[in-house]
């Protein structure tokens, strides 16, 4: 009999409707645990950041040595324009 390592399901389409908003930027995001982390962003419109929910799913995945991203609910959150952020695939950039 096979093992199972790994497996992902399909995330599902979004049904959310985007906010228009042009007062805040839009990240897509993580949270674990009571923790939450900006993964992806910032992007002008909600519509974005929920188009990139996938890969920001699958870049947490891929660098997340403790293998607990995978366990995160992802999705989007907003912040007022100009708020300073600093985001997971900002400090991948970095090292």
């Amino acid at each position: 009999m096979k093992t199972v390592a790994t497996y992902t399901h399909p995330a599902p389409e979004s049904r959310q409707e985007p906010v228009v908003d042009p007062s805040r930027v839009f990240y897509v995001s993580a949270i674990l645990d009571g923790r939450s982390a900006f993964v992806l962003g910032p992007f002008e419109t909600h519509a974005e950041a929920l188009e990139r929910v996938s890969e920001g799913r699958s870049l947490a995945c891929e660098h997340d040595s403790s293998q607990r991203a995978s366990w995160a609910a992802y999705g989007t959150c907003s912040v007022p324009r100009g708020t300073p952020v600093v985001t997971f695939q900002d400090r991948l950039e970095k090292s």
